[in-house]
């Protein structure tokens, strides 16, 4: 059965990692999206926090996968159904809205920590916003 699993980070074919390349490899590309929410720099990752302001978006990319890609992007991603508590990022069913406006129910991962310290990314894009880091430098 497929699924569709929105990303934002570095499961982003343009951010991944060497070794997240292979495992996104298999992901079919539905269209640029974007999913209510904020997102947050924690470092060496950003981060996706559930929000009710309609205003907030997060964009990001659209794919879709057999579901049993599902359990590899948990492990990467530190999510283990078992322990949410104690799991770095936990996936939740959400909407994305692709660009042409279709809405698309899909699977995300939401940041499980605090974001107190961390810094809010404007406009909610990540690429943008590396983009822009690596312009100040």
């Amino acid at each position: 059965m497929k699924e569709h699993i929105f990303v934002y980070g570095t499961l982003r074919p343009e951010c991944a990692p060497e070794e997240v390349k292979a495992l996104i490899r298999g992901l079919s590309f539905v269209g640029q999206a974007r999913v209510r929410g904020k997102l947050y720099d924690l470092g060496p990752y950003p981060g996706a926090v559930a929000c009710d302001d309609e205003s907030a978006e997060i964009r990001g990319d659209l794919f879709a996968l057999p579901a049993d890609r599902l359990r590899a992007l948990d492990e990467y991603e530190g999510y283990d159904p078992r322990d949410e508590r104690g799991s770095l990022f936990v996936r939740r069913r959400t909407i994305a809205t692709l660009d042409d406006g279709q809405r698309i129910e899909c699977w995300i991962y939401f940041y499980n920590g605090r974001v107190d310290a961390a810094r809010l990314i404007p406009g909610g894009d990540y690429l943008d916003y590396l983009r822009e880091k690596a312009g100040r430098r």
